[in-house]
């Protein structure tokens, strides 16, 4: 039976001012995988559509594949594939609706009322970056509202892997306790 065990757990608080930041290189082996929270203030009417990710002043943003998925609290606003660091989201009426994922119930964010969660869950290629590179950003569609940027909190990266115990090892272990059982036998 394969388990997953976390051998890596980073935790990383983003500070509004200035901070040090902590460069992180995900790579595909290991199921490497990026978190966090965030809050973002009520927004003007004309803004419908949220932008998350990796400033692309860190160098590319292409060349890797996952999954990322946006939450409210716990639950699952929308999930989808990404070949980047980061996504747009928009409402139904915008005009993004037909580029990128819709989250079904802007509300929230446009009242500031989110308890925001975003995940990348890398599953091919290598990525490095600065902690204090993500953003978060409301704006209108087509970019005619000026855009309000989100508050970040904690940043968390971590490595997940499946443990999976070595035949070899197993056998050996066996071998050892049987001769343990044996030789307290009269």
């Amino acid at each position: 039976m394969r388990t997953r065990t976390l051998l890596l757990a980073l935790t990383l608080l983003v500070m509004t001012s200035a901070s040090k930041a902590t460069v992180v290189t995900l790579i595909e082996l290991g199921n490497n995988f990026v978190s966090f929270d965030f809050a973002i203030g009520p927004q003007p009417a004309a803004h419908n559509a949220l932008s998350i990710g990796l400033f692309s002043s860190t160098g590319p943003t292409t060349g890797v594949a996952g999954t990322t998925s946006l939450f409210d609290g716990t639950s699952l606003l929308v999930q989808h594939a990404s070949v980047f660091v980061g996504t747009r989201y928009a409402t139904a009426g915008s005009g993004f609706s037909a580029i990128v994922p819709i989250i079904p119930d802007y509300a929230p964010i446009a009242n500031g009322t989110i308890n925001g969660r975003w995940t990348f869950l890398l599953t091919s290629g290598s990525r490095t970056f600065d902690t204090d590179d993500f953003f978060v950003t409301a704006f209108g569609d087509g970019g005619s509202a000026p855009g309000a940027a989100g508050q970040l909190g904690t940043v968390e990266v971590s490595r997940v892997t499946a443990a999976t115990p070595a035949p070899g090892t197993a056998l050996l272990l066996a071998l050892a306790l049987l001769g343990i059982v044996l030789r307290r036998r009269p």
